[in-house]
């Protein structure tokens, strides 16, 4: 008895019957998935062979309007696994065709075309069909895409040629679907990444004729996506690009990249690289505001090398950089914040650029550092993502409640200058009043410095004094040695007074 019942549970664990996920509800699955966004996933032929559903040209097409995508596998095999899984196998090459037009313009619109080839690839679906993951490896991708911008036969038109590789990838896709939405939370890791492009600028009557090649080489890649994507939206047809309920989270890190650049043409021939440290990249949708920001903490240099300007390299070197941007997309009645940050530390230049601009070396050439950080309160009044509206709309996008410069520093030179403050703005006129607030600033060295720069031999000693006689009027000393303040205060009526003295 008790091998009856061991013998009959082992065959029901075994049975494709009971599997978590069949190979068939997986299909369907993704072909509502692709339907869900405007496309289509078909298959030429489907047919069983055992535990493994074959199919055969298997073609995704996506259809934004402005972006057309089709992408071609000769064959997938899906195969149910004795743990109620299923092991999902396409063909080594696909295929692939663009079409991009963000206008009616000719002269705009890309063609592209492409292959690609998986080595060492290999994809497991474990889960439901309403809750499944999807994880992957891959030892080795390469892709070859030819692009055609704008009619051949106009003047400006381009063609481009791109190889890449990419090597030791790992992909986990986590979908959670409801009759609303796809809940995704996704993570990649990817060893190494190589890309080699080629532009020509061959117009027949091209004013600027010539070719561009950039090469890529970046490693140690790690990210995660997590969102919540509308299923039914209209995606792509009329109305706005970003739907209702659409929530994106998406991180990307990289340990170390290059990046050469060369351009050979009738107007200008240059080389240029960048060697960049670690860096990170973000990018959200809350439902209301779109963020980007981006960081590279490990440093980096930008060499430029051009005959026409001498044969020494140009070099820049930035210590750490950062850039962030946050802008509201979906119009309301309550303020919404904006946000802009840029900043550049342990920025310097090689003797090449200071023997042009400090031939005497009268300066220091110590690093500088440079951040301007600002927040705005606006009420949006047009849905930017929405084209239809964005072309249709007459006067200003939005109505401006207040500036607040959260921080500012121009660090040069042992010369500093630093400022915080807010602004608010009347919202009655069609132009932003200010009405109230005020900007405080501190200046340390400055004299000192432009001292320096009135003998320099690119500086015109007229625009020093000049700079100096505005210090004079819009700062006061603090007592200490070439240091001083400005506090610039504004008041209703647009009235602004500068070191308590009105100047308006």
């Amino acid at each position: 008895m008790k091998r009856f019942y061991l013998t009959t549970a082992m065959a029901l664990i075994a049975s494709p019957a009971l599997a978590d996920i069949t190979p068939e509800e997986l299909w369907q699955s993704w072909q509502g998935f692709v339907a869900d966004f405007g496309g289509s996933l078909t298959a030429a032929s489907q047919a069983r062979e055992g535990d493994t559903l074959v199919l055969h040209d298997v073609t995704v097409g996506l259809n934004f309007g402005f972006f057309n995508l089709e992408e071609t596998f000769a064959d997938m095999r899906m195969t149910a696994q004795s743990d109620g899984s299923v092991a999902v196998d396409t063909t080594t090459t696909y295929t692939m065709t663009a079409d991009i037009s963000l206008d009616a313009s000719p002269s705009a619109a890309m063609h592209m075309e492409g292959s690609g080839t998986y080595e060492g690839a290999t994809g497991v679906v474990s889960g439901t069909v309403d809750d499944y993951i999807y994880e992957t490896t891959t030892a080795k991708f390469t892709s070859s895409i030819s692009s055609t911008t704008g009619a051949s036969d106009l003047p400006g038109a381009s063609h481009a040629s791109q190889s890449m590789t990419m090597k030791d990838i790992t992909t986990r896709l986590h979908v959670v679907t409801t009759p609303d939405s796809y809940a995704i939370d996704s993570t990649l890791t990817m060893g190494r990444l190589e890309s080699s492009q080629k532009t020509e600028y061959a117009g027949p009557e091209s004013e600027t004729p010539g070719t561009q090649t950039v090469q890529t080489v970046a490693n140690g890649y790690s990210g995660s996506v997590t969102a919540t994507l509308p299923r039914h939206a209209n995606w792509g047809g009329q109305g706005s690009v970003l739907p209702e309920g659409l929530t994106v989270d998406a991180q990307l890190g990289r340990e170390s990249s290059s990046m050469t650049q060369t351009i050979d043409s009738t107007f200008a021939k240059m080389n240029m690289s960048v060697e960049e440290g670690a860096s990170d990249f973000g990018f959200a949708i809350d439902g209301r505001t779109v963020a980007l920001s981006v960081n590279s903490t490990g440093g980096g240099t930008i060499t430029v090398n051009a005959p026409q300007m001498g044969p020494a390299p140009y070099i820049v070197s930035i210590g750490n950089a950062e850039f962030a941007l946050s802008l509201p997309y979906r119009p309301g009645d309550a303020p919404q914040d904006a946000g802009f940050r840029v900043a550049l530390g342990g920025v310097t230049v090689n003797d090449t650029i200071w023997a042009l601009a400090d031939p005497t070396g009268s300066l220091s050439h110590a690093p500088a550092d440079f951040t301007l950080d600002m927040r705005a309160s606006i009420n949006l009044l047009l849905d930017w993502t929405n084209p239809e509206a964005l072309k249709a709309w007459q006067g200003p996008p939005a109505v401006l409640h207040s500036v607040e410069l959260r921080d500012f520093l121009v660090a040069l030179e042992n010369a500093e200058l630093s400022g915080l403050g807010e602004v608010s703005f009347s919202t009655r006129g069609p132009v932003p009043m200010p009405n109230g607030g005020q900007l405080n600033f501190s200046l340390q060295g400055v004299n000192a410095l432009l001292d320096k720069l009135g003998g320099l031999p690119l500086v015109d000693p007229s625009l020093i004094a000049g700079a100096q006689g505005m210090l004079g009027v819009f700062t006061t000393s603090t007592g200490g040695p070439d240091s001083l303040t400005s506090q610039i205060e504004f008041s209703e009526g647009g009235h602004v007074s500068i070191n308590g003295q009105q100047v308006r």
